[in-house]
């Protein structure tokens, strides 16, 4: 009943098509994102009231696991508020609050039901201390609303809890990631806008510029170039059956080469590693080429693949890449923090220069260590 499938960094377990519905890949990575960044500001507004202990309010994806009666949830934070916390022996006990996140359509009583069994389960041994179970989603059918109330759940929405303009923020973050496949329409005031809006909650500013560095990318690249650009593709190499994720892909004018970019955005103080660019160069870049040049729209076409980072490049990474023979297939290059911000002085788009400098190089935190700019390393 299961398949796996390579997407990227990621492996992704789901449900054969055939069988069960289960959302693309892209889908799910946008709708994960935006509940990421949502509860990021769940956990800003739990600590705020006093309903958690700032220090011990966990969320999805962190270790340790956010769990309450060893049953995973979205969010969970210790409670000392009064109708929580009791004496106990002598001592005081506290409650918890706990709360599952579920983005996109509208929730139904189906899925409510899901989460009133698992509050049944976590809370049916009578030495379990109190819990206080949030349901949070975009809306909630009226059967599922009416479910979540008599059976005791806080049914939850993001604009109530965050307010409308970031719970609207959210639902276009994930339309914007949802429709990259096709092609970069959206322009770059509205990328500009969602991101100016989203980073304002504590916590999220890191996961947003990872996932839209690569969208940030194609705008420049397209501003710079010119021709046709992609952002998100999948592909598949019909002799391996193996599909890649292509970050960005132009289709520069005047029969250049193809343009396939693989986008590193890293945090504060992170760099790519050896490893990192050694599985893109020996196993993406032959996939991808092989997967391009097979299918009929680009086969013939030269490409040049390219590697490019908001930050630095490991000294054994460069000196890795640099020491690679050439393959007379495809050219290779790869652009640093410092390489890229030169790239971007070329585009004319005070937009996209303003994105560029504000969430990847002018950061406060997101200064490179010393050293003078690189320009782009190649192998031709």
């Amino acid at each position: 009943m299961l398949e796996t499938e390579e997407i990227g960094d990621d492996t992704w377990v789901k449900f054969r098509p055939y069988a069960y519905h289960c959302d693309p890949p892209e889908v799910a990575r946008a709708r994960l994102l935006a509940e990421s960044v949502a509860l990021e500001g769940v956990r800003g507004w739990m600590r705020t009231l006093g309903f958690t202990s700032y220090s011990q309010t966990r969320i999805r994806g962190e270790d340790p696991a956010p769990q309450v009666s060893s049953i995973a949830w979205d969010l969970t934070g210790p409670s000392y508020i009064r109708p929580m916390a009791k004496v106990v022996g002598g001592r005081l006990r506290q409650g918890f609050v706990v709360a599952d996140i579920i983005l996109g359509p509208l929730v139904g009583a189906p899925a409510v039901a899901t989460v009133v069994r698992k509050h049944d389960m976590a809370s049916a041994l009578p030495t379990i201390p109190p819990i206080m179970p949030f349901l949070i989603a975009d809306a909630f059918t009226p059967e599922g609303h009416r479910l979540a109330k008599q059976k005791g759940l806080l049914p939850t929405t993001t604009a109530q809890l965050l307010g409308d303009i970031i719970a609207r923020s959210l639902r276009e973050l994930v339309d914007m990631l949802t429709n990259l496949g096709a092609t970069v329409a959206v322009n770059p005031e509205h990328l500009e806008k969602v991101l100016k809006e989203l980073t304002r909650i504590e916590g999220a500013a890191d996961n947003l510029r990872g996932a839209l560095f690569e969208l940030a990318v194609a705008y420049l690249v397209k501003e710079v170039e010119g021709g046709f650009v992609k952002a998100g593709v999948q592909v598949t190499d019909p002799w391996t059956k193996r599909s890649a994720d292509i970050d960005v892909l132009l289709d520069r004018p005047e029969g250049q080469s193809i343009l396939v970019i693989e986008c590193k955005a890293k945090i504060p103080g992170n760099t790519v590693t050896l490893d990192q660019v050694r599985k893109w160069r020996e196993d993406r870049v032959p996939l991808i080429w092989s997967a391009l040049d097979n299918g009929d729209h680009y086969k013939g076409r030269k490409f040049t693949f390219e590697l490019w980072s908001n930050g630095a490049f490991r000294p054994e990474a460069e000196a890795w890449l640099a020491a690679q023979h050439h393959d007379p297939r495809f050219e290779v290059a790869w652009r640093n923090g410092a390489a890229v911000r030169s790239y971007t002085g070329e585009a004319k788009s005070a937009t996209i220069s303003k994105i560029m400098n504000e969430h990847y190089f002018r950061h406060p935190l997101a200064q490179a260590p010393g050293g003078k700019p690189k320009d782009r390393g190649r192998r031709s």
